[in-house]
């Protein structure tokens, strides 16, 4: 997509663009940029026409884009779920719109947007062969997530003329996440609220609530690198969630029994494999391993017994055999998370 805005500022036009993708904010973007390029910002003139995907024919769309431009160097066709027009397309209609993709108007730009976008699809594909296609996209690979979202932020304040102090980027993807349409509005009140400052993390925390949806198995990755401040931020997240503490520590269980195998694993072989051995979802290799080398084996040993204390104070409003006091369910959750990543005392246990 980067590279299609740049060449469409540069006054280089392709006469068909297909775009969709997973970030309608992407395509939005990647939509205005080409109608600018080809015919401006104005109110619609004689060389644009715009259709619906459910209500359009192949017929009539093909012939709008035979149609010369008036009063215009080009003309500019746009087809709106262009995916629901391609759905209808029978033998006859699909290979004259096909044959229409391979030889395309020189003085037209047909662009077709799709809402519910499908890469698979043979007119997507058909799109891609002639290099028609445009993916306006977020990765979906939570490896590659972060570094993209930073790339894009720190691409946002160049082009805003936005400065921030150290650490801003940082917080802006930790806690707002692959959400651009949210990105994109922190970025805006940020800037006003600044009035031309440097971006501070104060005035981050100030006007920008986080809002990335945190799941159970976050904080068991924090508690297993042992991250007590991460740890403690993903509770407070999951708990402004109104997620289900026994249901959080079911995930906090599972993670430490994993942690529990690895350990008993490099006991016996230390050049074990770790990340075919034991299975922890969407983690890189070589995390598992450097997540054990933080616990001893009478840390993990320990870390089992707070958690079935843990899962008794959660379930008894009494406390549990260990002696758990009857606390709120978030705030017994923060202090297994002291407990395991800090080494304070557990419940029931006695300091020193």
């Amino acid at each position: 997509m980067r590279a299609t805005l740049e060449a469409l500022s540069k006054g280089t036009i392709k006469p068909v663009y297909v775009l969709g993708g997973n970030e309608w904010l992407l395509v939005s973007r990647c939509m205005n940029a080409v109608r600018t390029a080809v015919v401006g910002t104005g109110p619609r003139g004689l060389s644009e026409d715009v259709f619906d995907g459910d209500n359009v024919s192949v017929n009539n769309l093909i012939g709008a884009c035979r149609t010369l431009p008036m009063m215009a160097k080009r003309r500019l066709v746009t087809v709106r779920s262009a995916e629901e027009m391609a759905q209808k397309l029978g033998d006859k209609d699909q290979k004259e719109f096909f044959a229409y993709l391979a030889s395309p108007e020189p003085t037209t730009v047909l662009l077709l947007v799709a809402t519910k976008f499908d890469a698979r699809r043979t007119w997507v594909n058909e799109a891609k062969k002639h290099g028609w296609l445009v993916t306006c996209s977020v990765p979906t690979d939570e490896r590659d997530v972060d570094p993209w979202l930073t790339q894009w932020i720190n691409a946002e304040l160049r082009a805003r003329k936005i400065t921030t102090e150290s650490g801003v980027v940082e917080r802006l993807v930790a806690w707002i996440g692959p959400e651009l349409g949210m990105l994109s509005d922190a970025l805006e009140r940020l800037s006003l609220y600044t009035a031309g400052a440097p971006v501070t993390l104060a005035a981050v925390d100030a006007l920008v609530t986080p809002v990335r949806e945190i799941e159970s198995f976050d904080l068991s990755d924090a508690i297993l690198m042992r991250d007590l401040p991460t740890a403690l931020a993903n509770i407070a997240q999951l708990r402004t969630q109104r997620g289900e503490a026994l249901m959080i520590l079911g995930s906090l269980g599972y993670s430490l029994r994993q942690l529990a195998r690895a350990k008993q694993m490099l006991s016996i072989n230390p050049e074990v494999n770790l990340s075919k051995a034991v299975y922890m979802h969407g983690k890189p290799p070589g995390w598992l391993a450097s997540a054990a080398r933080r616990w001893t084996v009478p840390q993990v040993h320990r870390a089992l017994r707070v958690l079935a204390a843990t899962d008794a104070a959660l379930k008894g409003s009494k406390g549990s055999a260990m002696g758990a006091r009857p606390v709120g369910d978030f705030r017994v959750l923060e202090e297994f998370a002291m407990t395991l990543c800090a080494g304070a005392p557990g419940m029931g246990e006695l300091s020193g």
